[in-house]
């Protein structure tokens, strides 16, 4: 049984992709994402195991029903979304294995949930039937992960009184100050930040 290191989640992406979905394909992040993902492994900490767990089925029924719009529809919008949904699905597993297995073996994913082998199975079938390439989920990924340290980092900007930011300066239409500091928003406020930044890089997506 091969074990890893706790803090490595972008090598376990690119093993994820290589072992399991891109059979034998070699892959490397951008530079880049370690900075962000160190940023990140504090945000994602504070979910518990469960959440991880459960986040992991929720990205492949939303994998599942992107690829059936798709069937239904094959355009460039429907594919795109199963683009991203299945690079999510892929993501959700690599915590995974980061914070319960330390193991890349199926047998201690079928431990964590007995479906976990299965679902792979489905979404290395869709990736497939689709023809997303390893490069489509490498960069679906990292913009994923850019985008909520995007919601994150612009959060603390916020709680820092920023005023020059434009995504800041927005949010402030939105939230007064005492909802801005209270952490029970904070999940709220990260995430109508993230729908802001994405919406914009959309639009330039297409």
């Amino acid at each position: 049984m091969e074990t890893i290191k706790l803090e490595c989640r972008s090598r376990i992406i690119e093993k994820l992709i290589k072992d399991y979905f891109f059979k034998g394909k070699e892959v490397e992040m951008s530079s880049g994402i370690d900075d962000i993902l160190d940023v990140l492994e504090v945000w994602f900490g504070k979910n518990n195991l469960q959440w991880h767990i459960d986040k992991v089925t929720e990205e492949y029924i939303e994998a599942k029903e992107a690829y059936e719009s798709w069937s239904k529809d094959k355009n460039e919008f429907t594919r795109f979304h199963v683009v991203v949904e299945a690079s999510d699905f892929i993501a959700a597993l690599s915590a995974i294995i980061q914070r319960i297995t330390l193991s890349y073996e199926l047998d201690t994913f079928r431990e964590v949930n007995e479906d976990f082998p299965d679902m792979i199975d489905t979404v290395v079938n869709i990736i497939n039937l689709v023809g997303i390439s390893e490069d489509e989920v490498i960069t679906n990924i990292e913009n994923k992960l850019t985008e909520i340290f995007i919601g994150v980092t612009t959060y603390d900007k916020l709680k820092q009184g920023d005023t020059k930011d434009l995504l800041c300066r927005v949010i402030r239409t939105l939230y007064t100050d005492k909802e801005i500091n209270d952490v029970n928003n904070e999940k709220k406020i990260v995430k109508e930040i993230r729908r802001m930044w994405y919406a914009r890089e959309f639009n330039n997506i297409f």
